[in-house]
C-alpha cells in the first residue's frame, strides 16, 4: 500500500515537472524563434526597406526608401497587418526598439536601445542614429 502511493505521488509529480516544461518550450520557443521571420517580413514591407543600415537579423534586400513614420505605418497596415500585430505583441527589450525603429520613431528606437537593462546590438543602436540622422536632414 504505502509503495502504491509513492509509486502514484511520484507519477504525479513527475506529470506535472513534463507539463511545466512543455509549457515553459512552448512559450520561449514561440517568441524567440517568430521575432526574426515577423521582423524580416515588416523590414521589407512594401518591396522597400525603411531602415538603411543591417540590423541584427537578417532581412532580403531591397532598395532603401526614406519615408514618415505615418507613411510606413500605412505601409505595413496594408502590405503586412498580420506581422505588424504579431511583432507589437512578440516585441520585448532589444526587438521593442527595433520595431521601433522599423515603425520609423528613430528617437525612441534610440532610447530603448540605450537602456543597459536591454542589452542591444551595437550595430542596430548604430542604425538607430543613422536612421534619425537622415530623418533631421530631410
Amino acid at each position: 500500500m504505502f509503495a502504491g502511493r509513492t509509486a502514484r505521488a511520484l507519477s504525479v509529480r513527475g506529470s506535472a515537472v513534463v507539463a511545466a516544461a512543455l509549457l515553459a518550450s512552448l512559450l520561449t520557443s514561440g517568441t524567440a524563434p517568430r521575432w526574426p521571420i515577423v521582423a524580416t517580413d515588416l523590414a521589407v514591407a512594401g518591396g522597400y526597406r525603411s531602415v538603411e543600415p543591417r540590423l541584427s537579423f537578417l532581412a532580403s534586400h531591397a532598395v532603401f526608401r526614406p519615408v514618415s513614420a505615418q507613411q510606413r505605418i500605412a505601409t505595413l497596415l496594408k502590405h503586412r497587418p498580420k506581422s505588424l500585430v504579431e511583432a507589437q505583441a512578440l516585441a520585448v527589450g532589444q526587438q521593442q526598439g527595433l520595431m521601433q525603429l522599423l515603425l520609423g520613431d528613430a528617437t525612441k528606437a534610440i532610447g530603448t536601445l540605450s537602456r543597459p537593462d536591454v542589452g542591444a546590438d551595437a550595430g542596430d543602436l548604430a542604425a538607430a542614429y543613422y536612421t534619425r540622422g537622415l530623418s533631421s536632414a530631410r
